[in-house]
């Protein structure tokens, strides 16, 4: 996911490009930041008393700049707000692969984005994990139809590679 609004860890919530690139499609979730001052940085205090009284770790955080080449090979980028779609285009070239994150939350309004709540108090970040939340069953439904094309293209059996295809309404759910 582009932007630095909380982070992802453990493959679960947060913020930072989501690069699910071929055999990391598979369960691979890259973080990935749009502006130089934030490389190196610590993730922002707030965000860490969010996330972790939400169960998530942070201590693997850090933050690394996307690149043409990560943003080509991905299959997926998720952009946080719609300036980080437009930030991807200006490294890419293209933003054929890229999804604003709420576009993968059903209630949230098309190309709404998820704002970044740096610039406001802590209950900010808490709706922006609220909405990370929310959409990440929607990102894991893009993944596995990214694997599913990948298989078939490349011939593999369905039941392979830890994708489970019993799902209600033909969707899939993730094997252990």
């Amino acid at each position: 996911m582009l932007g630095q609004h909380l982070p992802i860890t453990d493959g679960r919530a947060g913020g930072g490009a989501c690069g699910c690139r071929g055999r990391a499609a598979r369960g691979a979730v890259h973080q990935r930041c749009h502006l130089t001052e934030e490389l190196g940085a610590p993730i922002d205090p707030r965000a860490v008393r969010t996330v972790a009284a939400a169960g998530y770790r942070t201590d693997r955080h850090s933050a690394h700049q996307l690149t043409a080449d990560e943003a080509r090979a991905a299959d997926l980028v998720i952009a946080m707000e719609p300036l980080h779609v437009d930030l991807i285009g200006r490294v890419d070239g293209e933003t054929g692969n890229v999804s604003l994150l709420s576009d993968h939350d059903p209630t949230a309004e098309p190309g709404a984005g998820v704002p970044d709540p740096w610039y406001g108090g802590q209950d900010g970040f808490t709706a922006t994990l609220t909405m990370i939340e929310r959409a990440m069953p929607g990102v894991l439904d893009a993944v596995r139809r990214i694997q599913r094309l990948a298989d078939a293209r490349s011939g593999r059996l369905s039941g392979g590679g830890g994708v489970n295809r019993r799902g209600p309404a033909g969707t899939s759910t993730a094997g252990s």
